[in-house]
């Protein structure tokens, strides 16, 4: 059986179920950590373990499917086969992949699963692929966008792909013209040995197998509460990043500061303790509510914040981050609206506070698994144990 490489989703990681039920199969499994890498790191990734491990199934997922066809296009000569499950082909970054201009070699075999459920790619941009390469297989199922439901069915058809398949070679031998066949020799039946009785033996009990123990079902996430950019929408990047969190994004369009603020506490309220998230000038009213309401807030996201705003009672340059929230910037480094040194004056002020620095604009476009990342850190802050309290003497 030949090896797999998979390639995880931007909210993946190397440990994901996907992941961890591909390990159970006979395969030798290869995961790049992609966390907090770009798309071009993550395909300069996967084409080094293609290198190390030949003849590969290369496996992708969602965002992760991007870098593993980017890939697997660029050494077809050593790919077995390529699996694209549920891949995000409306995700555009030039020149390390694009859909409309991807071409994938005739002898690369490639097997594309979409969920008919699918919210976050339409079934439309893997049916668009397949009417350009027929070659690609197109199998559709009743799930959702991580296929949760249809694990057993994947890893079935990527055993299938995984193993090298065998030459058919007709049953019955060529006879060349002019040459006649040998005639068969009789066939003599040889002399039947006196069968010898055995004496039984007595079976043993069969034993009954013990029960595979039951994984723990994987915990809830945090609800998310994000408040968009000033000149953004409810469903424009980087908000549409944590679609996997079904984060709640109050409209925000045209309203000033306050409005803000009311808004995301009204949302805070309706979700429960929550994670708050903000870019640019969203930001600023994510950490008003941080501010007031600290035993609700399970972690703050900033995005490119506008930390120099000044707005009526609202004063950014003198914000804090209350000490038991956890806190992450994100800034990329050719930001022209957000300042770095403002993020920097924030974590002297708050030291507890981490800064990102990707290498990118305000928009963070390119930074998908940076902000996605921090996201899942924020996430395991909360599930980490709470220290046990010392002794009494």
């Amino acid at each position: 059986m030949q090896p797999i490489l998979y390639v995880h989703d931007l909210d993946g990681s190397p440990v994901d179920p996907l992941a961890q039920r591909l390990r159970r199969t006979k395969a030798a499994v290869h995961a790049p950590d992609g966390r907090f890498r770009t798309l071009a790191a993550r395909v300069a990734d996967v084409r080094a373990s293609i290198a190390a491990h030949p003849q590969s199934v290369v496996v992708g997922i969602g965002f992760g499917a991007l870098a593993a066809c980017a890939a697997a296009v660029a050494e077809a000569r050593t790919v077995q086969a390529l699996v694209l499950l549920s891949p995000a082909l409306t995700w555009s970054e030039p020149p390390v992949f694009d859909a409309d201009t991807v071409v994938i070699p005739a002898g690369l075999r490639v097997l594309v699963v979409h969920g008919t459920e699918d919210a976050v790619t339409p079934l439309t941009a893997a049916r668009a692929l397949v009417a350009r390469f027929p070659s690609v297989e197109l199998v559709v199922v009743n799930d959702v966008a991580d296929l949760r439901g249809s694990t057993d069915e994947i890893v079935k058809r990527i055993r299938v792909l995984a193993h090298t398949p065998v030459p058919v070679t007709d049953a019955k031998p060529k006879v060349k013209e002019g040459v006649r066949k040998a005639e068969p020799k009789p066939r003599v039946k040889p002399k039947l040995k006196p069968k010898i009785k055995v004496p039984k033996v007595k079976k043993k009990p069969k034993v009954k197998a013990k029960k595979k123990p039951v994984t723990p079902a994987r915990p809830p996430r945090t609800p998310v509460v994000f408040s968009h950019d000033l000149d953004r929408g409810r469903a424009e990047a980087p908000a549409a990043l944590l679609y996997r969190w079904n984060p709640v994004v109050p409209d925000g369009f045209g309203k000033g500061l306050a409005r803000r603020v009311e808004d995301l506490q009204a949302a805070l309220e309706a979700a429960g303790p929550s994670i708050i998230g903000g870019a640019g000038y969203g930001a600023v009213a994510a950490m008003v509510i941080a501010a007031r309401f600290p035993r609700k807030v399970r972690g703050l996201l900033l995005l490119g914040p506008s930390l120099d705003v000044v707005e009526g009672e609202f004063d950014a340059r003198r914000m804090t981050v209350p000490a038991g929230v956890p806190a992450t910037i994100v800034i990329g480094t050719r930001d022209l609206v957000a300042s770095i040194d403002d993020a920097r004056a924030l974590q002297a002020r708050c030291p507890h506070v981490q800064i990102v620095t990707p290498e990118d604009s305000h928009e963070l476009g390119a930074s998908g698994p940076a902000v996605v990342g921090a996201l899942q850190d924020l996430e395991l802050a909360n599930r980490k144990p709470a220290p046990a309290p010392a002794p009494k003497e």
